[in-house]
């Protein structure tokens, strides 16, 4: 997930690469929901499942 997310960063999709840094998990969780953030929208958190 971590690999899509960098992916989605090069290419500018700043939405989908944060989404997949939530997703990874991990200590990119969190600048995953800073960069949600920061793109003004509120912060999600990573389904328990994963």
């Amino acid at each position: 997930m971590l690999s899509t997310a960098t992916t989605f960063d090069a290419a500018g999709c700043l939405f989908q690469s944060a989404r997949g840094k939530i997703l990874a998990g991990d200590e990119v969780t969190a600048r995953g929901g800073a960069a949600l953030s920061g793109l003004g929208l509120a912060p999600m958190t990573a389904p328990g499942h994963l």
